[in-house]
């Protein structure tokens, strides 16, 4: 999915590309996608989200009161990469 970097934050502008592969809003595509991957994939996908997994929450996606409807997708894109990496074997 695209994802528009009008509407991430700087901070996380890095993301995008991952965002973009593993931002899978459907549960069971993720969990396929997860099994599917490489180890190198996956090591990428935990070693570059999981140490910013709080601030992506302090800092953006947990206050959902200022989103507006064109961020949505963006916004979604990101909480499934959250998920994706805390799901990664």
């Amino acid at each position: 999915m695209p994802v528009d970097p009008l509407h991430v934050p700087e901070q996380f502008q890095h993301l995008i590309p991952l965002a973009e592969t593993w931002g899978i809003n459907d549960d069971g595509y993720r969990a396929a996608k997860l099994k599917a991957a490489s180890s190198q994939e996956l090591s990428l996908l935990k070693e570059m989200v999981l140490p910013l997994t709080n601030a992506l929450y302090l800092d953006w996606l947990g206050d959902t009161g200022q989103l507006d409807t064109d961020a949505e997708e963006t916004y979604l894109a990101f909480t499934a990469l959250v998920l994706a990496a805390e799901e990664a074997p």
